[in-house]
């Protein structure tokens, strides 16, 4: 009863929304109405002079933000995991990573096309980019401050590095993970739209730039429109996920958002 509720709610604030989108006095100039938007989007859908179809750059911008989101979770994990258990490591890379993270996240993108061009490869890459700091800092600082008595009990035994990584850190990672999660799919979108606005042909975000640039307000709303309905099924993939994560972890080896 209480799902059907907020349904509801939802569904009848998102009608007010677009009522008063549409009839009130909103500067059409600068946010265009659904009337206008709608004709457009299928105009758009099946693809007009100068421009992919509406369903590719969807549909390009979908396939970089998952393939980004995965190369950087798994790299970020993975690594945060290792130099966790490995403080020379940790401590000798610490000066470069921080280095990477302060620089501005729109700063690489002329650098990625320099290198890898126009296209799907430089938006992946740019999106892991971003993932990959928020996933790994966050894993990182999770599972080297994993339960002590733990990584002793390991020892105890007999346990091997390996060991203490497989029975410890990699579970307190996954709760960390879990933490970082919603802010990770968030920022893999950011980077695929930072890169298709400068670096791409085809996408939302090189929609966006171009809308911009011809102060054409249906383009730049409909671009908009379409990436929060991207970012809001994502983080419903993303809750899904961790609901099933949150079973299959230890209560005392879940990590908080070390953000």
């Amino acid at each position: 009863m209480k799902k059907l509720a907020v349904a509801a709610t939802q569904i009848l604030l998102l009608l007010m929304i677009a009522l008063y989108w549409q009839y009130d006095s909103v500067e059409t100039q600068l946010f265009s109405r659904p009337s206008i938007i709608i004709p457009r989007v299928v105009e758009l859908w099946h693809g007009v002079i100068g421009l992919p179809p509406l369903w590719r750059q969807v549909s390009d911008t979908l396939q970089a933000t998952l393939l980004g989101l995965a190369l950087g979770i798994g790299l970020g994990f993975s690594i945060g995991v290792v130099f966790a258990e490995f403080p020379v490591i940790r401590e000798s890379a610490a000066p470069y990573l921080n280095a990477i993270n302060a620089v501005p996240r729109v700063a690489w993108v002329p650098v990625l096309t320099m290198m890898f061009g126009f296209g799907l490869v430089t938006k992946i890459i740019m999106s892991a980019l971003i993932v990959f700091l928020v996933v790994f800092f966050n894993v990182l600082d999770a599972a080297t401050h994993a339960p002590e008595h733990l990584l002793r009990n390991v020892r105890a035994l007999g346990g091997s590095r390996w060991a203490s990584v497989r029975d410890v850190r990699i579970w307190v990672g996954l709760g960390a993970l879990m933490a970082a999660l919603p802010s990770a799919v968030a920022l893999a979108l950011v980077g695929v739209v930072f890169a298709e606005s400068l670096a791409a042909e085809s996408g939302l975000g090189s929609l966006m730039f171009n809308a911009m640039h011809a102060n054409d307000t249906r383009d730049l709303m409909i671009s908009a429109i379409m990436l929060a309905a991207i970012g809001v099924v994502l983080a419903g993939a993303v809750h899904v996920l961790q609901s099933w994560l949150a079973m299959r972890l230890p209560q005392d080896l879940r990590g908080d958002n070390h953000e």
